[in-house]
């Protein structure tokens, strides 16, 4: 009996927290609109735009090691530097310098010839795990299956 008295409690603490986070501005009410099983309570625009990022790269992976065409670039990408943070407090110089950094190696795999597409996604991928290796390390293991061994 305590034990279901403390999951309920649990149960309604949570909600009580959703409604709470839901109510306060337009963009926590955005932000729970794009309620997903990884952030019960939203994802930003940026977390959003990342993961499109990693689906691109994670398709190009199999594309390449099947000698088949590439994506050449995530959808939404003309965001990266401007969507919402989920740490308002982001440092933006280093952010945007990294930003950029990607952009380049995005363009550098565009106009790659074949025989360096392999070459250039690695380097975007490299661009990730910069990036990831100074704001957010959790999806670094998930960045590290994505380059290609050559």
């Amino acid at each position: 009996m305590h034990i279901r008295k403390i999951a309920l409690y649990s149960v309604a603490v949570y909600f009580i927290a959703l409604g709470v986070s839901c109510s306060d501005s337009v963009n926590d009410k955005s932000s729970c609109e794009m309620n997903d099983s990884l952030n019960p309570n939203g994802a930003s625009e940026l977390a959003l735009l990342m993961r499109e990022m990693a689906k691109h790269a994670e398709t190009n992976h199999e594309l390449l090691l099947a000698g088949q065409p590439i994506v050449l670039e995530p959808e939404g990408i003309s965001k990266l530097k401007t969507a919402e943070k989920t740490d308002k407090d982001l440092d933006t110089a280093l952010f945007n310098g990294l930003a950029d950094l990607y952009l380049k190696r995005l363009m550098d795999l565009k106009n790659a010839p074949d025989s360096l597409k392999i070459a250039a996604h690695n380097n975007l991928v490299t661009a990730c795990s910069d990036c990831h290796s100074n704001f957010c390390p959790g999806p670094i293991k998930r960045i590290n299956k994505i380059f290609i061994s050559q």
